[in-house]
């Protein structure tokens, strides 16, 4: 079980640097909305984003030998 849950933390760390790589390249960047539609994000969004990836990578990307 401990396997598993080390590689699910990996896979969400990895996602994770994915997006933060896909908004650190610039360019526009959208969401999907509820009805299947893009949502572009503006400036503020982006950087709202980009706190919440990092937040979310100091929990799921440290202490488990995946901060490299």
């Amino acid at each position: 079980m401990k396997e598993q849950e080390e590689r699910q933390l990996a896979e969400r760390c990895q996602n994770l640097r994915n997006q933060m790589t896909n908004l650190n390249a610039g360019g526009r960047v959208y969401e999907m909305d509820e009805n299947g539609e893009r949502k572009y994000l503006d400036s503020r969004e982006m950087q709202l984003k980009k706190e919440q990836i990092q937040e979310a990578m100091s929990q799921y990307c440290s202490g488990n030998g995946q901060a490299t």
